[in-house]
């Protein structure tokens, strides 16, 4: 009898294998190659108006501002929208513009270590009239398709402007969490190059990787009070509003009049990865230094050939990201360190930020009240002098580039599994 029992799951695992492997194949075989799309590569010299966001509560109460502000169109894009305090004050304004007969579109990624706007969510918002899909909802034994994910991190109002950056929706994001709270930056664009953007968020949106939500059964309790009013939310939102006044009085926008688009495929494959290749060619123009900030920071083999190009060219580059100490994902960090010495080898400088007082506890690991999540890239080029944006939304990441007057501000998010984020 035990033969027979270990036979019957022998055979089932060997199935359970050959269909796993064999789909896995045909994925690599047939896997679709997207053609050139204009809105996924965009330029433009027109003026364009640029406000930098690197305070939490501010850059949530602008979010809030933008979206009531609404006539037409709201369109969200994130590899992380939550169920908190954050996500359910957004969502409610989101509720109140679609009620006023805006369209109103949330784009999510399935991702099931951080998914958490379920079925029984998005039919409450459905029924508010906010239009909700999951981007790429692969079952686990495809083993291929379920490590693609989307990190792209997108706020787009009317056509006009967008909010782009490292935030997802969640409290830790916009310093309201009593656990931690992210560092991170965003910037908000207004001019003729948001169209483009737009157009990326449907192509994705349209893609065969971004699906209905399932038919979920009455939404319990928990997911009816994520759409109404909370005690407390009153002395919330005052305390955002202050926040967001104050950083408007010490922050000024500025003019841009030479901005760049680029945004990966909603697909897989090294050819989807517009965004690295434009990486890739700002470093082949850096003449004498290249400065990366990055929560995380994983290299792949092709990656250590573009650092030692920059070293054998005498460019300086210099890398900022979290150690075990700092940062909330132990394993982006375990995967950097047994690769120092030879990230050293290609003359490149390494600044981890390190917490001395909680790195005796578990590594530091969450445990720091700020945690560093922005990503910075700056290049010194000979054009010091121009005024030029670089916005960068892999499906894996999300970049943007300031330069003005030798002045580089930037401001990306990344993806924990290094897809677009890392250099290969």
């Amino acid at each position: 009898m035990k033969k027979i029992v270990l036979g019957v799951i022998g055979a089932i695992l060997g199935v359970y294998l050959v269909f796993t492997i064999g789909l896995t194949v045909l994925e690599w075989v047939v896997r679709e190659n997207p053609k050139v799309d204009e809105s996924l590569l965009a330029h433009s010299t027109a003026p364009h108006t640029i406000t930098h966001f690197d305070q939490g509560a501010a850059s949530f109460q602008r979010r809030l501002e933008l979206i009531g502000a609404a006539r037409k169109s709201i369109a969200l894009e994130f590899f992380i929208y939550d169920v908190d305090d954050a996500s359910r004050l957004l969502t409610q304004a989101l509720i109140r513009r679609a009620r006023e007969g805006v369209q109103v579109r949330i784009l999510v990624d399935f991702s099931a270590p951080v998914f958490k706007l379920k079925p029984a969510y998005a039919r409450l918002l459905g029924e508010a009239g906010v239009k909700v899909r999951y981007y790429n909802t692969s079952a686990i034994y495809r083993l291929v398709s379920i490590q693609h994910r989307s990190h792209r991190k997108l706020l787009i109002i009317d056509e006009a402007t967008v909010l782009t950056g490292g935030r997802n929706i969640a409290n830790d994001y916009f310093d309201l969490s009593d656990h931690y709270n992210f560092l991170d930056s965003d910037l908000e664009v207004t001019g003729p190059i948001v169209k483009a953007v737009l157009q990326s968020f449907d192509v994705y949106w349209n893609s065969r990787l971004a699906t209905e939500p399932a038919l979920d059964s009455e939404p319990p309790d928990e997911a009816a009070r994520f759409v109404v009013p909370q005690a407390g939310d009153v002395a919330l939102l005052e305390r955002l509003r202050a926040a967001g006044e104050s950083y408007r009085q010490s922050h000024q926008a500025h003019e841009c009049q030479d901005l760049r688009f680029v945004t990966d495929f909603p697909n897989q494959g090294e050819k989807s990865r517009n965004v690295f290749n434009a990486i890739v060619d700002e470093l082949r123009r850096a003449k004498q230094e290249a400065v990366v900030e990055s929560p995380y920071f994983v290299i792949k083999s092709g990656g250590y050939a573009v650092l030692e190009d920059l070293h054998k060219r005498g460019v300086r580059v210099r890398v900022l990201t979290n150690s075990l100490a700092s940062t909330d994902a132990s394993y982006a960090v375990a995967a950097l360190y047994p690769r120092l010495g030879s990230l050293a080898d290609t003359g490149l400088t390494r600044f981890p930020v390190i917490d001395n007082e909680h790195s005796r506890k578990l590594l530091g690991i969450i445990s720091l009240e700020d945690l560093l999540h922005a990503r910075v890239r700056s290049l010194e080029e000979e054009r010091r002098r121009e005024r030029v944006l670089r916005i960068h939304l892999p499906s894996g990441a999300t970049t943007a580039f300031k330069e003005e007057e030798g002045q580089t501000l930037g401001v990306s998010e990344g993806s924990v599994s290094g897809s677009s984020e890392a250099v290969d």
